[in-house]
């Protein structure tokens, strides 16, 4: 199921970009906004910049067989980023990334959940600065290298922030 959503362009872009995001791509950033407004922070609007970044590195990380932030090869996590959400003129400038794979259907309140219990993750989540998020999730019928083709669900999500 997808779900059409108005979400914020970035600075400069002019207007409102629409994004498909799906039924579990928006499950999983209701729970990060919970999750952040739970702990006093401010719930994150969506990017459709960092959410190019992120379907970008789903599909490389299916094709690839690989899981990492870095891909193998090519430029790096931050990299990546940057080239679809740029610093620009901004003074402030930061980004960040959660990934997770899983064989078996998970919600996204569950995703989740298993960030929580990762301190590297769950610090992510938590980050006070963080402004913007994206979420993509890539299910594929078969993938190879460590996924053993096999069916694979990957999630990304990036965070962002530039004042």
């Amino acid at each position: 199921m997808i779900l059409p959503l108005l979400a914020p362009a970035g600075a400069g872009a002019g207007g409102n970009t629409e994004l498909a995001l799906t039924a579990l791509e928006l499950s999983t950033v209701g729970s990060i906004n919970q999750v952040r407004t739970a702990h006093g922070l401010v719930p994150l609007e969506l990017s459709p910049e960092l959410f190019g970044a992120a379907l970008l590195h789903c599909r490389q990380m299916a094709e690839g067989g690989y899981f990492a932030h870095n891909a193998p090869g090519r430029s790096s996590f931050a990299s990546r980023l940057g080239a679809f959400y740029p610093q620009g003129t901004h003074r402030f400038y930061s980004v960040g990334e959660n990934l997770l794979w899983t064989l078996t259907p998970m919600s996204g309140q569950a995703i989740v959940a298993r960030w929580m219990n990762s301190p590297e993750h769950r610090a992510n989540l938590l980050n006070p600065s963080w402004r913007q998020v994206a979420v993509a999730a890539l299910s594929v019928p078969s993938a190879p290298g460590i996924f053993d083709d096999s069916p694979v669900t990957i999630v990304t999500v990036d965070f962002g922030v530039r004042r």
